[in-house]
């Protein structure tokens, strides 16, 4: 059997757009987007107790 190849769709996008696109992902790069969240997992996970 072979393996089915996943077709990726591709937009272009003009320069100008890509360079909007970087400047957004660079401030945005290593900022905690959604700090309730994250405080509610990290208190779920607290709780949690792996068998070793």
């Amino acid at each position: 059997m072979e393996k089915e190849e996943k077709k990726i769709n591709v937009i272009p996008m003009s320069e100008a757009a890509k360079k909007r696109l970087t400047k957004i992902l660079d401030e945005v790069k290593g900022k905690d987007l959604f700090p309730e969240k994250t405080a509610l997992v990290e208190k779920t996970l607290q709780d949690v107790k792996l068998p070793i």
